[in-house]
Order: structure tokens, then C-alpha cells, then sequence
């Protein structure tokens, strides 16, 4: 039995690629025209909406340009406003939350920045669920941060912010209450 796939899968991968290159400005403009304005907001029926996750993540995967998989980013985001009914079900979410945490360990800066804007959009909406794992991986993360800046921390907060070093620390301190 063959399974169903969308015809148009070629394409979006073709206009992902597009929108990255900087070859030829009028075709980038035309492609991220295309994709985050018309593309995005596409209405996916269940039939199609496996096989073309799977083209829009294939094109995360096999690329090597940060800026295309900055749009994978932007468009992931917008797909799952548009169909966060169909999203949801089956093993969708998973697949989209591997892809933001591959992006989000990326060796490029922008396409973590972009991964972690995702998450947070999409932890927002509840489309990504928080739970213990998720929460004591960020509070690792802050605390290997705080840890590795230590000996420059007013350095740092001079850097960041005293606002933000505050949240970092109120973040990391332990609970001795809870």
C-alpha cells in the first residue's frame, strides 16, 4: 500500500531553500513572500498533514544554510497557529518539538535564537506542554551559565543587565520551601 503525499512537499523544500539564498535578492524576497505569507497559513487535512511535516522538517535536516533553517523556524511557528487542531494529534507535537530542540543546540547563533523564540511562542499558545524535564533542563542550563560566569558575574551583569541577572539568580536559587 502506498501512502498518500502531498504534491506540493517538493516545493515548500525548493521555496525553503529559496528564501535562504542570497544569490538573488528578488528570488529570497519572492520565496519568503510566498512561504510565510500565503504557505503558512495553509490549511492542512489529515491526509496531507503527516507527509508534510515531514517535508518541512526533511528541510531542516538536510540543509546546511543557517538562514533556511531560520525560515523552517519562522514557518514551523506559523503552521502551527494555522492548524493547531490537526497538530496536535498523533505524534506531531513530538516531531515538532525534536526539530526545536535540535535547533536549539544548533553551532549557530541565529538558529538558536530563532529556536528558542519558537519554543517560547509555542509553550505560550500550549502547544508545547511544560513538565519537570523541560523545567529542570532550563534551570541546568541557567545554572551552568551562572557557574561558568561566576568569577566575571559583574562583569556580566554589567553585560546583561542587573535585571536580568536578578531573574537568573531568583531562577536558580534553590527552594527551600516547596
Amino acid at each position: 500500500m502506498q501512502t498518500k503525499t502531498m504534491p506540493s512537499t517538493n516545493i515548500i523544500q525548493y521555496l525553503l531553500r529559496l528564501s535562504g539564498s542570497l544569490k538573488d535578492m528578488d528570488i529570497k524576497y519572492s520565496a519568503n513572500t510566498l512561504i510565510h505569507d500565503h504557505m503558512s497559513s495553509l490549511l492542512l487535512v489529515p491526509k496531507f498533514a503527516d507527509s508534510f511535516l515531514e517535508a518541512v522538517t526533511k528541510s531542516f535536516y538536510t540543509t546546511y544554510l543557517w538562514r533556511v533553517k531560520v525560515s523552517v523556524l519562522k514557518f514551523i511557528q506559523s503552521l502551527v497557529f494555522s492548524n493547531i487542531y490537526e497538530l496536535e494529534k498523533k505524534f506531531r507535537p513530538a516531531k515538532v518539538l525534536r526539530l526545536l530542540y535540535d535547533a536549539i543546540v544548533d553551532h549557530q547563533v541565529e538558529v538558536r535564537i530563532e529556536a528558542s523564540r519558537a519554543m517560547f511562542t509555542l509553550i505560550l499558545c500550549e502547544y508545547i506542554k511544560v513538565n519537570k524535564g523541560l523545567t529542570k533542563a532550563a534551570t541546568t542550563a541557567l545554572r551552568e551559565f551562572r557557574r561558568t560566569h561566576r568569577e566575571n558575574w559583574e562583569k556580566t551583569a554589567k553585560l546583561l543587565g542587573s535585571d536580568l541577572v536578578y531573574k537568573i539568580e531568583n531562577a536558580i536559587a534553590p527552594l527551600y520551601y516547596a
